[in-house]
């Protein structure tokens, strides 16, 4: 007859503290007849850490399940062992229907990826730390979206597991290749301003620079006009000037024979150009041109018709435009150097 038997039992004891015992039997000959024999061991303590273990791991089940990442432990052969909800949300798979089966078998991702994990795997063995990288996960429905992964390698029960934590990045992603288009439009506009400003400047340069000939064509123009002007006075006008200073004339008309003469050379010499820029009235010119020949105020007057004090008010008001209000200085020989 067998009395083997083998199980765990809960006593009181007899100070009323509560044990287990590990209660095992066997049948055993003795003197040639069987007989049982009976051992009972106390395994208190063991059952205190194994319900201790058991807390903890639902505490850290409870934990995961609220994680704000997907959550997944994996065997050392590559079996799901734990999923939590955010891994389903995400990956579209219910834990039993890929808990027991390898990445592979449910096609969670893609080749290049699956080659990145395994390193991650194995650096994060080889170095004890968490390695983290950014991978292409294929969902259930086929679809493929940028995740983010943390590997570490753990200890479980004596022996070596695989926790991951994952989360979409999708939006993310998004974002960033929405930064990078705006980024790129950007560069792009900047680029076409700056060719497009560069294009002007060229064109503003070469402008510039036929402005520069018109001008200096105008000015060398203008040059060549006041030369033949001057020229066809000189060889046109005056000689007939000193033809009618050889014939016989009163006194007046040969005043009058002078000033002409004297003002045509005037028009022949650069003073007349030099006292432009000191904005002289028509009459004021007339009486510095005088002046510089050497009339007196009485002559000048008479010449031009003016009363004397007329003539002493146009001399100030040149003295005054050519610098010479406060100087005490000829006005005659300051016209005189005018003309060089």
């Amino acid at each position: 007859i067998s009395t083997k038997f083998h199980y765990e039992v809960r006593i009181i004891a007899k100070d009323g503290t509560i044990k287990w015992i590990d209660l095992s039997s066997d049948t055993i000959f003795l003197k040639g007849s069987p007989a049982g024999i009976v051992s009972a061991v106390d395994i208190t303590e063991r059952k205190r850490m194994e319900n201790e273990l058991l807390e903890k791991e639902e505490l850290l089940r409870i934990n995961m399940d609220e994680a704000p990442d997907a959550v997944y432990m994996n065997d050392w052969e590559g079996k799901f062992i734990y999923a939590n909800s955010l891994c389903e949300k995400i990956t579209g798979y219910k834990k039993e229907e890929f808990v027991g089966k390898k990445i592979n078998e449910i096609n969670g991702l893609t080749a290049s990826s699956r080659i990145t994990a395994f390193e991650m795997v194995r650096q994060s063995e080889m170095g004890k730390k968490t390695s983290i990288a950014e991978l292409e996960l294929i969902i259930k429905d086929g679809r493929i979206i940028p995740v983010e992964l943390k590997i570490c390698v753990l200890l479980r029960n004596g022996k070596k597991v695989v926790l991951g934590f994952f989360r979409d990045i999708s939006t993310r992603k998004n974002t960033e290749e929405e930064l990078e288009r705006h980024r790129e439009h950007l560069a792009n506009m900047v680029k076409e301003r700056t060719e497009e400003l560069e294009t002007k400047n060229i064109t503003l340069q070469e402008l510039n620079t036929t402005l520069k000939v018109l001008l200096k064509q105008r000015e060398n123009d203008k040059k060549d006009l006041e030369e033949r002007f001057v020229m066809n006075i000189r060889n046109l006008v005056l000689p007939y000037v000193e033809q009618m200073k050889k014939r016989l004339l009163d006194v007046g008309q040969r005043s009058y024979l002078d000033i002409i003469e004297t003002h045509l050379h005037d028009i022949a010499t650069p003073l007349m150009k030099n006292l432009r820029q000191f904005n002289l009235t028509p009459k004021e010119i007339k009486v510095a041109a005088l002046v510089r020949q050497g009339k007196s105020t009485k002559e000048i007057a008479g010449i031009l018709g003016l009363a004397a004090s007329s003539i002493d008010s146009h001399r100030k008001s040149i003295r005054n435009k050519i610098g010479l209000s406060d100087r005490k200085i000829n006005l005659q020989t300051h016209l005189e150097l005018l003309e060089h």
